[in-house]
């Protein structure tokens, strides 16, 4: 037809614990940190790990306000700039079950905060291997002991 564009197929997904990747872009998408769930069902210095909507929201926010950076496997020698933001948003939405790159379900709940990136064409290589799997904030936190009844509302899974 006359003056339509012509849609590109939606070809070039790639799957992996993030959500979504468009190779020729170099773009992943997925969950960087989730709202009330742990991280593991107990870390090394054996405490629970989670945060609450309020607190992953105001810690999305601060990042996007101070730095946007990414930088790779927690390793400060590596510097950053491997990735540029280009989505950061909180889920607002109804729990959405997708499938992640290696085909395991993921969930995305509300409150969770959800980040997409293109990654520089070094890192990309590291991404397309398998080594970066997801997003994993690096940062600070006041511990806190949380109630049972906090405790009895993580999500599991």
């Amino acid at each position: 037809m006359k003056g339509k564009k012509k849609r590109e197929p939606d070809d070039g997904l790639l799957a992996m614990r993030m959500v979504k990747a468009q190779a020729e872009r170099r773009f992943t998408y997925g969950v960087c940190y989730p709202a009330m769930k742990a991280d593991a069902a107990r870390a090394a210095d054996g405490a629970i790990d989670f945060a609450s909507p309020g607190v992953v929201e105001r810690a999305a926010w601060r990042f996007m306000a101070t730095s946007r950076d990414v930088g790779l496997f927690h390793d400060d020698q590596l510097g950053g700039g491997h990735a540029q933001v280009v989505e950061s948003h909180i889920w607002r939405g109804e729990p959405w079950v997708t499938k992640g790159v290696d085909g395991a379900p993921v969930t995305v709940a509300p409150g969770d905060w959800c980040l997409g990136v293109i990654w520089s064409p070094r890192a990309w290589e590291q991404v397309k291997k398998g080594a970066v799997r997801g997003f994993s904030m690096q940062g600070a936190a006041r511990r806190a002991k949380p109630s049972k009844a906090t405790l009895a509302k993580l999500r599991r899974g």
